[in-house]
């Protein structure tokens, strides 16, 4: 788990589960410095990272299978769990929840390509990150490092799918 900065009682929480390691920037260090820390944390053994922002619920007991089950394709580099609002969006949210393809229904239930990932609700082929560079962490603190990584990704040959199986709730 990578604190980043959280004043609301996540250490304590986090600290009552044994064998669960916990990460904690303070102060806090922004979004795509976190998602690298965490991602870089899982080491050169571990094939797939995945990350889920605490306001993500995975829906069904078999969510982080759906989101592996892709990565069966070496040429896939990440996947994005389909998303549910929970709650009516508001302010800046309005526009990315209208456009993310993440949010579009998918009743074939299949796995389709996308163009970009928002990195709440990812897995990623730690490989393809390790070639890129990982998140862009100098340019970018709050927002854009996931259209950053999406971009080069792609122009690297990597495909980027979201699951047709795989939903969280978010808010």
């Amino acid at each position: 788990v990578v604190n980043d900065g959280s004043t609301d009682g996540t250490g304590a929480l986090v600290a009552r589960y044994t064998g669960v390691e916990q990460l904690v920037h303070n102060p806090n260090r922004g979004l795509a410095r976190s998602i690298d820390a965490g991602l870089r944390h899982l080491g050169d053994s571990v094939d797939v990272g995945m990350v889920l922002h605490a306001d993500c619920v995975p829906q069904g007991a078999s969510w982080v299978f759906r989101m592996l089950a892709p990565f069966v394709d070496p040429s896939v580099g990440a996947v994005v769990s389909g998303r549910r609002l929970a709650a009516k969006p508001v302010g800046a949210e309005r526009f990315f929840d209208a456009v993310a393809p993440q949010d579009f229904p998918n009743p074939e239930g299949r796995d389709r390509e996308i163009l970009f990932f928002r990195d709440k609700c990812d897995a990623y082929r730690l490989s393809a990150l390790r070639q890129l560079g990982g998140f862009d962490t100098d340019a970018f603190y709050a927002a854009g490092e996931d259209t950053d990584l999406s971009i080069r990704m792609r122009g690297a040959g990597w495909r980027i799918l979201q699951s047709g199986r795989a939903e969280v709730a978010i808010g």
